[in-house]
């Protein structure tokens, strides 16, 4: 992870290579993107956090909502 807090990743698609921790990962580089960015293979999180894109929408969208 870099440590600029004002870091912004260009805009990717992101290979998980079928590994949910690279897909989460990932995702949450996504999110920083300065641009529309995905993840491909997105099922794979399904083995350890079957709700992590549910529950990463919902905490991206209380984010934005926030202003923060």
């Amino acid at each position: 992870m870099h440590g600029d807090p004002n870091f912004r990743p260009c805009p990717a698609i992101y290979n998980s290579y079928g590994d949910h921790r690279i897909a989460m990962a990932a995702a949450v580089m996504a999110l920083r993107s300065t641009g529309e960015s995905g993840v491909q293979d997105p099922g794979c999180t399904a083995i350890s956090y079957p709700d992590f894109w549910k529950d990463l929408r919902r905490v991206s969208v209380l984010h934005d909502a926030s202003g923060k």
